[in-house]
């Protein structure tokens, strides 16, 4: 599944982002991610910095196509459950990594030689993974995570004109997590346990980024 995800969502869009359209472009930026998770009044919710990379390619003058990607480093994980809240920061993890990915159609809604307006939409795809480990008496026990959302996005970009191949931008990205999956293990003298869930969500992700862009 893992497989065939990657083929659909990554591979894909970015096989047609370098198509022979009328107009390419690939940008590279950074900004803040934010995802919070709500089930039945409990919320998980990470901050992250992220890099963020986007390749598109325009069909016509103002249609086109895109993919638009979040490397994600959480800086910690906000859990609140059964009206008690705590917060893991980074260090309690061994490691805490992502990233998102929104492919679909792209709308130039404005466009000149200083300035353009693109607004993407599309399916958008989450992936999170994460595990820590303690030592406590002389006894050793670890645990690890890897969770999965789908749903739909959105993003709008302001494109500023350096030059007629380069150009500067700011863009707010948006989506939706609809269904979620995702398998959790831990080891301890005990033994180990794994077991995985998947079902329906309800994820919130806001990521606003600036960064270059380059075009021909």
């Amino acid at each position: 599944m893992k497989k065939l995800l990657v083929v659909i969502f990554v591979l894909f869009p970015v096989s047609l982002c370098f198509a022979a359209g009328q107009r390419n472009s690939l940008d590279l930026g950074a900004g803040w991610h934010r995802m919070q998770q709500s089930h039945e009044g409990d919320a998980v919710t990470i901050p992250s910095f992220a890099v963020n990379f986007a390749g598109t390619t325009f069909f016509t003058d103002t249609i086109g196509i895109g993919a638009y990607g979040n490397f994600l480093f959480p800086r910690e994980a906000r859990i609140s459950v059964m009206g008690y809240s705590m917060t893991l920061n980074r260090s309690a993890f061994d490691t805490l990594s992502g990233f998102d990915l929104l492919a679909g159609p792209v709308f130039m809604l404005f466009n000149n030689d200083t300035f353009s307006l693109p607004l993407a939409a599309g399916v958008y795809w989450s992936h999170l993974g994460s595990s820590a480990s303690v030592s406590l008496l002389g006894f050793n026990a670890s645990a690890s995570a890897r969770s999965n959302q789908v749903g739909l996005g959105a993003n709008l970009s302001g494109e500023y004109h350096l030059s007629q191949n380069i150009y500067l931008f700011g863009r707010f990205h948006f989506a939706v997590g609809l269904y979620g999956w995702g398998t959790t293990s831990g080891t301890s003298p005990l033994g180990t346990v794994t077991f995985s869930e998947s079902g329906f969500t309800s994820t919130i992700t806001a990521a606003p980024s600036a960064g270059i862009g380059f075009r021909w």
